[in-house]
């Protein structure tokens, strides 16, 4: 859409298919969302009209440690970029 002047986009590992790496309106933040320095790496961005956030883990993991890692990545994840974007 020619209404979008840019798009961020932040995940663990850059995605291969969902966007043409040669658009000069994506960007793209490698990292977890619960460790992202919002502050530093948004900055230049300035504010947004919109965020979607689909970060989640959705398999059940075997460990009990593994469940608390995906318990921590899903929800403080969510919790950490909805506290930045109303900010």
């Amino acid at each position: 859409d020619e209404a979008i002047d840019k798009i961020v986009a932040l995940d663990t590992e850059e995605p291969k298919f969902l966007f043409d790496p040669r658009d000069p309106r994506v960007y793209f933040i490698k990292g977890e969302l619960t460790e992202i320095n919002f502050d530093e790496e948004l900055y230049e961005f300035g504010k947004f009209d919109a965020v979607i956030h689909a970060a989640y883990i959705i398999r059940t993991p075997y460990w009990k440690s593994e469940r608390l890692k995906q318990e921590k990545m899903n929800f403080g994840g969510a919790e950490k970029i909805f506290k930045y974007a109303f900010k």
